[in-house]
């Protein structure tokens, strides 16, 4: 008798797991049908959508960058939301300071409005700190939130700039030389000079609008013991262009301690 209880309570306890299992199921499956089934937005919504395209490292913004406004519909064929494009609403194009502003109306036939942008400059990394993955479309886009009312979203990037100099190497004992760069936050490769005398040109990585250093080293490896030159200080470079002319320098590794 005690054995045919026993089985009983584990029976008991089995279809209690099972029907909260089967509860959460179709609790997530609602939440999906109820988030595909959100409704159209009335038309004629006025919506702000303002911000700014900015390269917080080198202190450049990006201008011209043609920014839109897209009108969505959302739906969940087998349970996984998309969002179709139905149309956009509005559109403006960075100025010189990466500031933009849109105002758009809604049309009647979305339930999801995005912002998207397009013409990024070469070489540019734009980060979208909003985006909820690294799917291409969350990488270019941003969701606007509040219709109806205002809406701030900011893109933030990076974009390599690089500095030409000319480096006159004499009497390298080991080379080759390592030519670095350091700033406040980290040092970073510039490229390495092979040859015991060379004069050669190098388009060294930097940073622009900060203070930084130029690094030089050699390293013997048959005593795992580097030397170090002195540390040439940068000024800040302002001058237009992804490449920018440096100075001219002499470096006579076999000084360095």
């Amino acid at each position: 008798m005690m054995m045919k209880n026993k089985w009983s309570f584990i029976s008991m306890a089995c279809a209690v797991v099972n029907t909260a299992r089967n509860y959460i199921l179709i609790m997530l499956c609602l939440g999906l049908l109820l988030s595909s089934c959100k409704k159209d937005y009335q038309a004629n919504i006025s919506t702000v959508v303002k911000g700014r395209f900015y390269d917080s490292t080198n202190k450049v913004p990006f201008q011209n960058i043609t920014v839109k406004i897209g009108e969505y519909q959302s739906e969940a064929p087998n349970l996984i939301t998309g969002y179709y494009l139905k149309s956009y609403v509005g559109s403006a194009t960075t100025d010189a300071s990466g500031n933009y502003t849109v105002n758009f109306k809604t049309s009647g036939h979305g339930n999801y409005y995005f912002l998207v942008w397009s013409n990024t400059p070469s070489g540019v990394n734009l980060i979208n700190n909003n985006a909820a993955n690294n799917s291409y479309f969350n990488q270019h886009s941003i969701p606007v939130k509040n219709i109806g009312g205002s809406n701030t979203c900011n893109v933030y990037g990076f974009k390599q700039y690089y500095m030409r100099v000319r480096m006159t190497v004499n009497n390298n004992p080991l080379p080759p030389l390592n030519v670095g760069v350091r700033d406040a936050l980290e040092n970073s490769g510039g490229g390495s000079i092979y040859g015991k005398n060379n004069d050669t040109v190098l388009n060294i990585p930097i940073k622009k609008n900060e203070n930084f250093s130029l690094t030089f080293n050699i390293y013997n490896p048959a005593i795992n013991k580097g030397y170090f030159g002195i540390l040439i200080p940068i000024s800040p470079i302002t001058a237009p262009g992804d490449t920018v002319q440096g100075g001219t320098y002499n470096i006579s590794p076999s000084t360095f301690k």
